[in-house]
């Protein structure tokens, strides 16, 4: 079973931010990519999660941020070959 924080980190590691950056309130357009990519595989990988507890656990956001998230990342990934290949990467490894 993926842990939330286990996904957090290697998100962080693998955008090379912090995870303070990564879970904390800036906005930098390459802090929200690696936030969207983070709660998207966390939907994924941790069902185990509400959508509530995952947007929590990402510096006490709103559930909302997480919807937005997973609505707004298919199409960064399709306008971005760099994100996508990322964010498969990040996936497969985390699978394992």
């Amino acid at each position: 079973m993926i842990l939330v924080k286990e996904v957090q980190a290697r998100v962080a590691a693998k955008f090379d931010v912090s995870l303070e950056d990564l879970v904390g309130p800036r906005r930098h357009s390459h802090l929200i990519a690696a936030r969207h990519v983070a709660m998207s595989l966390c939907a994924e990988l941790c069902p185990h999660q509400s959508g509530v507890r995952i947007a929590r656990l990402f510096g006490g956001r709103d559930h909302t941020t997480f919807l937005s998230a997973k609505k707004r990342l298919p199409d960064k990934l399709a306008r971005y070959p760099e994100l996508a290949a990322a964010y498969a990467e990040l996936k497969a490894d985390l699978s394992e």
